[in-house]
């Protein structure tokens, strides 16, 4: 008899809520398997839900790859727009595709204290629930915070751009290190 090693991802979620975005996930943990074990094609992986003791293998297709590369393509291209221009990307004004949405509390708020309201917002009653609490020290606490984040964020990434770029010798002379070895 002959054994089999099979490489797959595993992935444990406690409900059955979003099997498509669970599928997802699976998928692209299989890339990165692929990527990280350079000649094993993975190619199939697993989910496991605790909540019902269910499992369920997810193998993946060609046509479901393209479409979640297509999407985090178009992902990473509105983080890079929004990381230059320093805004967020419109609302979609829609209150049937906003409902369900995980980030609806966060991005309501965030539209609300950059300068947002319920007419700009699309979403009517709904953003008025989720955001009328709201007081002028909440807009200040999270404006503060928001722009100490960014500065934050700036300076981490210059001192990583100088990371690749300098000599042991430059980050000796910076203090960045406490040992020098040298040949």
């Amino acid at each position: 008899m002959q054994h089999l090693l099979l490489c797959c991802p595993s992935r444990e979620f406690i409900y059955l809520q979003s099997a498509m975005e669970h599928s997802a996930q699976v998928i692209l943990y299989t890339l990165l398997m692929s990527e990280r074990y350079l000649n094993t094609d993975i190619d199939m992986g697993l989910l496991y839900y605790l909540h019902t003791d269910q499992t369920l293998g997810i193998k993946v297709k060609r046509s479901d790859l393209i479409g979640l590369m297509m999407r985090r393509n178009e992902l990473a291209s509105e983080i890079l727009k929004a990381s230059f221009s320093q805004s967020f990307p419109a609302m979609l004004q829609s209150p049937s595709s906003c409902t369900g949405c995980r980030h609806l509390t966060s991005c309501t708020i965030y539209h609300k204290v950059h300068g947002g309201n319920t007419a700009t917002s699309g979403l009517g009653d709904l953003f008025d629930n989720l955001v009328n609490h709201l007081s002028v020290a909440h807009h200040n606490f999270l404006k503060h915070w928001d722009r100490l984040i960014d500065l934050e964020a700036r300076t981490s990434q210059g001192q990583e751009k100088g990371n690749f770029t300098s000599s042991s010798l430059q980050f000796w002379e910076q203090e960045f290190c406490t040992i020098l070895l040298r040949p």
